[in-house]
């Protein structure tokens, strides 16, 4: 039999453990709390960095694609091939801004002119585009012939020399035809386009264009491959076992608009 004593320390021992676990609860619920919110304000952090890097490097690109849209370099040719004085050009370009994965040219008479860089690339894309061993660089010419789009493919090292040639007779990329080109035809601006799948290497880019300057009639663009964002991503994940997300926020630059007398 219970004295009455020993019910009334069984009573008060039950009510402190009672209180006690009560007392975790609310300490392990408050730590949770914490957590979730610290997360939050660290993912929120990131997401602000990686897009105020979008557009700090896309506003870099807008200035010089304006600038090369008016060089007489690429403006006052039509003559768009690998030995164009367009390429050094475009090959200064790319070695300033490493951002830029290419920058090319298109012409109303179907001429297309592009130097992309390689040394970015993965395995994949390196193979999608049959580069060769320590190719640097890429020269991609579209010369028409009648109703033929075919396309010189010319490989550089880091020297500039010349390793490599492909000749693709029925490549048919005709740049009158896509809507970066197409749309700056149209309004006759400046344009940032939304995030799409590039034609010959299939990642995710962001194009900057711009209506030539001059006295060839077409559009100059360049390209900023989104790949190298998931990476800037996954270096500021929150400790060794985090995970991060990247996913295409929505830019917008207010149209830049160019008359063509300016």
């Amino acid at each position: 039999m219970f004295t009455f004593r020993t019910s009334i320390t069984c009573a008060v021992m039950a009510f402190i453990l009672a209180l006690a676990a009560l007392l975790i609860a609310i300490q392990v619920r408050s730590l949770r709390l914490a957590t979730r919110e610290a997360a939050a304000a660290y993912m929120d952090a990131t997401s602000s960095k990686v897009f105020g890097r979008l557009q700090s490097e896309l506003s870099t690109i807008v200035s010089l694609v304006r600038v090369l849209a008016a060089s007489s370099s690429v403006a006052d040719s039509d003559q768009l091939t690998e030995t164009s004085t367009a390429v050094p050009l475009f090959k200064a370009a790319l070695r300033e801004l490493p951002q830029m994965d290419s920058i090319y040219v298109g012409s109303e008479n179907g001429a297309w002119l592009q130097v992309r860089r390689l040394n970015e690339l993965n395995d994949e894309q390196r193979s999608r585009l049959r580069a060769a061993p320590g190719a640097d660089v890429a020269i991609n010419s579209v010369r028409p012939t009648g109703d033929e789009l075919p396309m010189r493919r010319v490989f550089e090292d880091k020297q500039g020399n010349e390793i490599g040639q492909l000749d693709l007779w029925k490549y048919g990329y005709d740049a009158r035809t896509r809507s970066w080109y197409r749309d700056t035809k149209t309004t006759h601006t400046l344009l940032v386009s939304s995030p799409y799948l590039a034609f010959s290497i299939g990642s995710p880019v962001i194009t900057v264009s711009a209506p030539l300057q001059g006295n060839v009639n077409g559009v100059l663009a360049a390209d900023l491959k989104l790949d190298s964002f998931s990476d800037f991503v996954q270096e500021q994940r929150p400790g060794q076992h985090g995970t991060c997300g990247f996913s295409t926020p929505s830019v917008r630059f207010s149209p830049i608009r160019i008359s063509r007398n300016s």
